[in-house]
């Protein structure tokens, strides 16, 4: 099922995907991609400064805190500076997806966003990351990523813009780190989706 965000100044007005059914025993989770906003509206600056990564928090609160601004820019090889906002967080049925756009400092123009969303109950990670991959373009896109979390890929999706997904068991659930990245994959670009997906992968 699609979910509309309504605008209430977030950034994140839309999201593709599908979003989180009740879990069961042997449940399939779903993920929501947060799509690449230039100027964000209404959102909390995240204090660069400041800025220290969370290292698999009890419990998951924020999105910021598990990729800063410099180690994306770093990761793509971009010589530009970038900066990330933390989004309003958005309910579902079992779990809260928490969101953070990153932008060029100079221009304002998006380069990427990030979902986590933490599962409560048992859950396989195998079977998210299947649910991800309808997002990719095509069936058999998604291209594995190893030694990243519990499961992990990489693929352009509908929009042609590049997904980076990462699931992991982690405190007693299951947790997903869905990086959209502006603009479709690029080959020289994939050693540094591997090392987003392993730091995500360590940090969830």
């Amino acid at each position: 099922m699609a979910v509309e965000m309504i605008d209430d100044g977030s950034s994140l007005k839309r999201l593709r995907g599908l979003w989180l059914l009740p879990v069961m025993l042997c449940c399939s989770c779903s993920i929501g991609a947060g799509s690449v906003v230039a100027n964000p509206v209404g959102s909390v600056s995240a204090p660069s400064p400041s800025w220290a990564p969370v290292v698999s928090p009890e419990v998951v609160s924020s999105a910021c805190g598990f990729l800063g601004a410099d180690e994306l820019r770093s990761a793509l090889e971009s010589k530009a500076a970038y900066r990330s906002v933390e989004e309003k967080p958005v309910e579902g049925q079992r779990s809260i997806a928490y969101g953070c756009e990153f932008s060029r400092v100079d221009d304002g123009s998006g380069v990427g966003s990030l979902m986590v969303t933490a599962i409560k109950g048992e859950a396989a990670p195998e079977s998210a990351l299947a649910v991800a991959e309808r997002d990719c373009r095509g069936e058999g896109q998604a291209q594995p990523l190893a030694d990243a979390g519990e499961a992990a890929m990489w693929c352009r999706n509908e929009d042609l813009d590049t997904l980076v997904v990462t699931v992991k068991r982690s405190h007693g659930g299951v947790r997903i780190a869905h990086l959209t990245l502006a603009g479709s994959p690029m080959a020289a670009n994939i050693p540094g989706y591997a090392s987003l997906a392993r730091l995500l992968g360590g940090r969830l």
